[in-house]
């Protein structure tokens, strides 16, 4: 379906046909044409068109807030889009069922699917390392891929933990492919208190909500949480010990703990064990990273080096 686009017409009537700020400020910011939604005035709701849906500001909200990314999810990757009957939203993607509740999640959809940040092309059979699952879709992306053997993935914060068992769990094809924990990996075993914020809790870390989310509306919402580290060093060892002769993937997203991760690993002679590290570094720059991994043996591309806050890097064995 061809996509509307916004009109400098469409600015001039927005106010008449949408007369409620939230959501006017929202579909003008994101371009999003007068044609493709509907305002209904006595329930003060926006019915989307294209996903049959009816949103407001308590009620699926995020939907609005990540419609371009869902549209190009439907046009590129044939997403299809299902709200039931208690308004939760769940998407089929390339096989895959998945639960999705805040913005964020959409955003992580996008780049795992449409942009295809993991989409690695092998013909050898791998065992696949998620440190930091969140809700579990790049553990389920790779899960589908038939070289995967299994998964081990980790998540340290109870809440994100249970969307992942619920979105692994309706994929019962691939569920039993992964290994699923609810501790974090860290340079260090040890039990923590943690802020937490459920809307950005992908965002979140062993050290807290970072400063690029943290602002008064987010400190009003924020929770302590008790979370529970293993230490890099015996993680890798159980792995490697119940998968002699298999070759190692991981993904790193663990929001700064990457930093101690691959210094332990590297200390203990550990990062020898894995052909493929894809890692999300954040806030204190690569060049710590790519040089720890240059000393193991690893081939590096380090996207978007001169960011103040995130990038990502891609590591290959050179041997």
């Amino acid at each position: 379906m061809k996509r509307n686009k916004l009109t400098v017409i469409d600015l001039f009537f927005y106010p008449f046909l949408v007369p409620n700020f939230l959501f006017l400020k929202t579909l003008v910011k994101r371009q999003i044409s007068p044609k493709d939604v509907s305002y209904n005035l006595f329930k003060n709701s926006l019915f989307i068109k294209r996903l049959n849906c009816t949103i407001s500001k308590k009620n699926n909200f995020f939907l609005l807030q990540g419609l371009n990314d869902i549209y190009d999810l439907m046009e590129l990757c044939n997403a299809e889009f299902k709200i039931d009957e208690n308004d939760k939203v769940t998407v089929n993607i390339q096989g895959l069922n998945i639960s999705i509740n805040f913005w964020e999640e959409i955003n992580i959809m996008k780049e795992i699917f449409k942009d295809g940040v993991y989409n690695v092309e092998t013909n050898d059979k791998f065992v696949f390392v998620d440190i930091g699952m969140n809700v579990g879709m790049t553990s389920l992306f790779f899960s589908k891929n038939p070289n995967t053997i299994k998964t081990y993935s980790f998540e340290p914060f109870p809440k994100t933990y249970e969307f992942a068992r619920k979105n692994i769990d309706q994929n019962p094809s691939y569920a039993p492919k992964i290994n699923s924990f609810n501790y974090g990996v860290g340079e260090t075993k040890e039990e923590k208190s943690i802020d937490y914020f459920l809307d950005y809790k992908g965002s979140v870390g062993t050290d807290g909500i970072p400063d690029r989310v943290l602002d008064d509306s987010v400190k009003g919402k924020m929770t302590s949480e008790r979370v529970v580290l293993e230490s890099a060093e015996t993680v890798v060892t159980k792995i490697r010990g119940e998968n002699p002769g298999l070759k190692l993937y991981a993904k790193i997203d663990c929001e700064g703990a990457e930093y101690g991760i691959l210094k332990q690993l590297s200390d203990k002679n550990l990062l020898k064990e894995f052909e493929l590290i894809m890692m999300e570094w954040h806030n204190e720059g690569p060049v710590e990273l790519v040089e720890i991994l240059k000393k193991n043996g690893f081939i590096s591309y380090s996207f978007w080096p001169n960011n103040n806050d995130i990038g990502m890097i891609y590591s290959f064995r050179s041997s």
